[in-house]
């Protein structure tokens, strides 16, 4: 039996007059200076922290006692602890919800007795070793059987707010599929009252609280336990650290030591055959003089042997009790789940099932069986399979069912039925025929409808067999691989094209039919693009067996799931054997058109350059100024065309020159031609970006010529410093814009850009005009500046 905390403690101890003298000595010697030795250190007991503990009626855990004395194992180990780490400890009453509110929100230091959940354990922090375990009890009224957790179906269940076991059991029936309904209440006790007086049958509390409160209702409890878990203090999220720290160090420590306050406190409040309990004021004399220990030497070596025995038995219990719980909760759950699956595969299932008696009656028609015939349970039970059905719909089944029925055996079959309700389908299943003591005694059957998977199947083979009869017949080489890139398929034209028979060709055996100078190369491409899984686009050339080589042009797809997984590649090959060839040709004769364009701008330069040699030995002989500058204009038209020449004869693309290269050259040259030996006139080039072909090259290569030729001659009399700049623009694509201008002297007042006489001027306007079919405009305003527009598309 358990120590009654609601009952004044009778003083049995001190039972004869010899044992009150003593104590009546040490209260008067002893005790009264020791009690006013603590007085002169109150204000120092005061300076402490005060830590605030909720308590409420738990007993035996933790409890107030009639004389307002906080009692229980907790507040034992909580007392002794204070007293080593000098705490000064406000106990707060109120009830179990209220103090998880308050120790949420830190306004409670911290809360004995709670199980950690991983919930609470976002808001408290706990010890980490625990002073006992417990489990969930559940108590009934009188004449309320309870078995098992089964039996409180339906059932009314009072509760205690807030409390771990209340929502543990909330997952229990939720799991089993019971429909209980709780009445919560603020109060353990007032779950035994509610029980008492009949308002619910029966109510949850933890086991050892509800032994203590037994003792005081007519609540029977039940074989119902749960939820074995151990019982800690508790402190706010983050804070009281020391606390924590301090209890768990104390019972590390007692529990190594028999004789601690821990193990007399378990002894004290769990072992009803105790025969010592002493008076709240005795026990604090006790604790506070240490001298009364020889006084009772010979009692406390006696009772610490009862204790040890005592302890030992209730571990043992404890231990003994545990598996038992442990083993008849597996046991619940084990049938609950049996019941659960059976339930699960006979209601829930798409599949059909039903089920005959030994007539050959359908007893049993599931929900799945209703969705396949089209028909309701209740209008298929009592209806014969045998008899109640149009032979001609299920003369193919009923085959399988005889063979069945007569072999005993359980039968797997495919067959073509008819549904009540009109429907033609393709069914399959199992016929399992129900013995019973060796004799049929009807028949289970499931069944699936494969009708849809019929016509799936169907439509594959069909569309198989239009790819083989498509791939076998194409001009092409195709191909089929799995996810790592092996051939698992080649049709006939890429057998061909390869020189291998499907088998050699399966695997990575293709690789042998590859040209030996595009092997290694081939298949290290291609595993490649298997591991990034893109797709692949090549051209490598097949050698057969004969030696023959041909050319291909080769794609490969990767095939993918919804979900991005890889099955494989299709790909094809291409004979471009004679495109290459063609290619080739052509290619071959562009080199040979390319070389004798080459070989012309090289002589056309060439003769040129003669021409303008003969007129040079011609200027030399001459003695007539005219005459010589006519022959140094010529000479100098003569190089502008040259130099053109010469570039198409450099330039990788014979059908153009860069225009900023082929002015940089002109410039140099019309320099050295008319004055080779003076630095006073710069030159600023931009026209970069822009090429020529040569029908615009030629034409707009004079008129530049004769443009810089007339800045280099009159622009800068008298050794004049200055500059010539050339400039040029694209617009809209293909229109050009061209600024020739010099910083010198300009064009005489009164000078007529449309009655020029002057030959190189109106040649100029000539070629610009009709050979460049465009235009140009003269501004003589700061020196001379020449805007030339064409298009180099007309």
């Amino acid at each position: 039996m358990l120590t009654d905390p609601y009952k004044k403690p009778s003083l049995t101890l001190f039972s004869n007059h010899s044992h009150w003298h003593l104590l009546r000595i040490f209260i008067l010697g002893v005790l009264i200076p020791f009690l006013l030795t603590l007085l002169n250190f109150g204000s120092v007991a005061r300076a402490q922290p005060v830590i605030k503990v909720g308590v409420y009626q738990f007993a035996p855990l933790i409890f107030i006692d009639e004389d307002g004395q906080e009692k229980g194992i907790f507040i034992d180990i909580l007392d002794e602890v204070s007293k080593r780490k000098d705490w000064q400890i406000e106990y707060v009453s109120g009830t179990w919800a209220e103090h998880l509110e308050n120790l949420k929100s830190a306004d409670l230091d911290l809360l004995p007795v709670i199980v950690p959940t991983e919930e609470r354990k976002k808001i408290y922090d706990f010890t980490n070793e625990s002073i006992l375990s417990s489990w969930g009890q559940v108590y009934v009224r009188p004449g309320f059987e309870v078995q098992n957790i089964l039996d409180l179906n339906g059932s009314k269940l009072a509760v205690q707010k807030g409390d771990y076991y209340y929502g543990e059991f909330i997952g229990l029936s939720s799991r089993f599929g019971l429909a209980a309904q709780f009445v919560e209440v603020a109060e353990s006790r007032d779950i035994f009252e509610l029980i008492d007086q009949g308002k619910v049958d029966g109510g949850i509390i933890e086991r050892l609280h509800g032994l203590e409160l037994e003792k005081r209702y007519h609540a029977i409890k039940s074989p119902t336990i749960f939820d074995p878990k151990p019982l800690l203090f508790a402190v706010p999220n983050g804070k009281n650290r020391f606390l924590i720290e301090a209890l768990d160090s104390y019972l590390l420590e007692s529990k190594k030591n028999k004789n601690s306050v821990y193990f007399k406190s378990l002894k004290k409040w769990l072992d009803a055959d105790s025969e010592w309990v002493l008076p709240s004021w005795v026990h604090w004399s006790l604790i506070v003089g240490g001298s009364l220990l020889t006084v009772f030497f010979l009692f406390g070596l006696a009772s610490r042997l009862q204790i040890r025995k005592k302890t030992a038995e209730l571990l043992e219990a404890n231990t003994r009790l545990h598996q038992e719980i442990a083993e008849r909760i597996q046991a619940e759950r084990a049938n609950i789940d049996l019941k659960e699956f059976y339930q699960h595969i006979l209601e829930k299932v798409e599949e059909g099932i039903w089920v005959t008696d030994e007539n050959d009656v359908m007893i049993f028609f599931n929900p799945g069986m209703e969705k396949i015939a089209g028909v309701i349970a209740a209008e298929a039970v009592g209806m014969s399979v045998t008899k109640d059905f149009p032979k001609e719909t299920i003369e193919h089944f009923l085959k399988f069912y005889q063979t069945a029925k007569n072999t005993l055996q359980p039968q797997r079959y495919e067959a073509e039925v008819v549904t009540p309700a009109g429907r033609a389908t393709i069914q399959e299943g199992w016929l399992v025929p129900r013995v019973k003591e060796s004799r049929y005694h009807g028949m289970i059957c499931t069944i699936q409808d494969i009708s849809e998977r019929k016509k799936a199947e169907t439509a594959l083979r069909e569309s198989e067999a239009k790819f083989r009869v498509l791939t076998e017949t194409a001009p092409i080489g195709i191909y089929m691989t799995d996810p790592e890139g092996d051939y698992v398929y080649t049709n006939t034209n890429w057998q061909k094209q390869a020189g291998l028979t499907f088998e050699e060709a399966l695997g990575v055996g293709w690789k042998d039919g590859l040209h030996p100078d595009d092997r290694e190369k081939v298949f290290k491409d291609w595993m490649k693009t298997v591991e990034s899984g893109d797709s692949w686009r090549t051209e490598y050339r097949f050698q057969n067996r004969d030696k023959k080589t041909i050319w291909l042009y080769a794609t490969a797809t990767a095939i993918k799931k919804d979900n991005g997984d890889l099955t494989g590649y299709i790909g094809v090959n291409t004979d471009i054997t004679l495109q290459k060839q063609a290619a080739n040709q052509i290619e071959a004769s562009l080199n040979e058109k390319e070389t004798l364009l080459q070989e012309i701008h090289h002589r056309v330069k060439n003769n040129m350059q003669i021409i303008a040699s003969l007129l040079s030995l011609q200027l030399h002989r001459q003695e007539n100024r005219q005459v010589n500058e006519i022959l140094k204009e010529n000479i100098s038209r003569v190089h502008a065309m040259a130099v053109i020449h010469e570039s198409f004869y450099h330039s990788e693309n014979l059908s153009q020159i860069d225009l900023h290269s082929y002015l940089t050259r002109l410039t140099q040259m019309l320099i050295q031609t008319y004055s080779p030996s003076q630095s006073r006139i710069s030159f600023k080039i931009d026209a970069k970006g822009l090429n020529l072909n040569i029908d615009k090259a030629n034409p707009l290569g004079l008129v530049l010529n004769e443009l810089i030729s007339n800045s280099l001659k009159y622009a800068f009399p008298s050794n004049q410093e200055g500059s010539i700049s050339i400039r040029s623009a694209v617009f809209n694509g293909n229109e050009v814009e061209l600024i020739v201008s010099d910083s010198g002297s300009g064009m005489p007042d009164g000078f007529n850009w449309e009655a020029i006489q002057t030959l190189g001027l109106r040649l100029v306007k000539d070629i610009v005009e009709r050979q460049l079919n465009g235009a140009i405009k003269l501004d003589n305003q700061n020196g001379t500046r020449y805007t030339i527009r064409f298009n180099l598309e007309s």
